[in-house]
């Protein structure tokens, strides 16, 4: 079974990005309109990428919508194996 912590949100992307460019979480997010605080839940998984946010993140960033929603998707299908890993591994 794959660790936790090797499952990735992909929301750590973004900030990396962010990072490279010198950009804080505060700026970006009130660039987009979006509140700082759901910026955060966005960048540690605990919030979706959107096709909305997607499309937000490739007007920003000149990256494709796709790659944005296949992170999304990548995420959440690891996420749920890892679930049910877990959820196995504990069944008696």
């Amino acid at each position: 079974m794959i660790s936790r912590d090797f499952i990735i949100p992909p929301g750590e992307t973004i900030l990396e990005i962010l990072n490279d460019k010198g950009v804080t979480v505060e700026i970006y997010a009130k660039s987009i309109g979006i509140d700082p605080q759901c910026f955060d839940d966005l960048i540690f998984g605990e919030t979706r990428i959107t096709p909305e946010i997607a499309e937000q993140l490739e007007c920003l960033f000149n990256v494709k919508k796709q790659f944005w929603l296949k992170l999304q998707a990548k995420y959440d299908r690891e996420l749920k194996e890892y679930k049910e890993a877990v959820k196995e591994q504990w069944k008696i």
